[in-house]
């Protein structure tokens, strides 16, 4: 697929970032976000104040760090890796259960139960909100965990 040239400029400018650490857009158009390196027995080794930055010092790959920081991956690069300010949960906690109303599992939040499970958020929101009268998704009952 050819991309015409203002095109070209446009993917360049927004793979080139501006480097700015205080919540500017990063590379991605998202905002960047501090980064601390440490190595595998927990020690803090550096801080950076984004994915790129840390990549460059350990000629190491963002999406790599990246995956570590989420917890996506155990390691990259030879070192642990997390954001310095996680974000807290968004989410409502989930509770999974048998067709018979057994508890099943506790999640906390409904992307970490269809990760879980193997079933759509989609379905296991529908299902916690009753929509359409859909009690259940993937052959588990849903409800959110009252706080």
């Amino acid at each position: 697929m050819k991309h015409r040239h203002s095109t070209k400029l446009a993917i360049s400018r927004g793979l080139a970032g501006n480097g700015n650490a205080k919540g500017h857009k990063g590379s991605n158009g998202g905002l960047t976000r501090a980064v601390v390196q440490s190595s595998l027995d927990g020690t803090v080794i550096a801080e950076f104040t984004s994915l790129t930055e840390a990549a460059k010092a350990v000629d190491g790959n963002v999406v790599g760090i990246c995956r570590t920081c989420r917890g996506q991956a155990s390691q990259a690069n030879g070192f642990l890796w997390s954001y310095k300010n996680p974000k807290k949960a968004r989410g409502k906690a989930v509770t999974q259960y048998t067709m018979e109303m057994e508890v099943v599992a506790e999640h906390v939040s409904v992307t970490a139960a269809g990760d879980a499970a193997g079933v759509t958020k989609g379905a296991i929101s529908q299902a916690c909100r009753n929509y359409r009268h859909s009690k259940s998704a993937g052959g588990f009952i849903w409800r959110y965990t009252e706080e």
